[in-house]
């Protein structure tokens, strides 16, 4: 029988099904009575289940900043580096010396021990 109270149910060795609502120490009322301390208690799941998914949240944020500046950056130095290359040649002048190239007769000025033993007279000056 389906209209069995949970007690009647209890009594008769049924599985006791709970009750759709606590159970008050009024049994002749048919009205539900509000347990605040589960309602404080579930509130307090709640508000623990919310606090851990901001915190979830507020770390993905973190990580997404993180990957968002560094890929910010990578892409800087790309941008950059593309630039330099896709700009046109700088004309280059080649080095050229400040005194005058060497004739062919200046190393036969310079005797063989000069040339062998001290060559560092064999230097010309920057005065000419």
């Amino acid at each position: 029988m389906q209209t069995e109270t949970s007690h009647e149910s209890a009594a008769s060795g049924a599985n006791p099904q709970p009750p759709s609502h606590p159970v008050s120490i009024f049994e002749g009322k048919d009205e539900p009575v509000i347990d605040i301390a589960q309602v404080m208690a579930a509130n307090q799941v709640l508000l623990k289940n919310m606090t851990r998914k901001l915190d979830h949240l507020e770390n993905s944020m973190k990580n997404l900043e993180g990957a968002l500046s560094d890929a910010r950056q990578k892409m800087e130095l790309t941008i950059n580096q593309r630039l330099l290359l896709e700009a046109p040649a700088r004309n280059i002048e080649a080095w050229k010396p400040e005194l005058p190239p060497m004739g062919v007769n200046y190393c036969s000025q310079v005797d063989w021990w000069t040339r062998w033993f001290t060559p560092e007279q064999m230097r010309r000056s920057r005065a000419g």
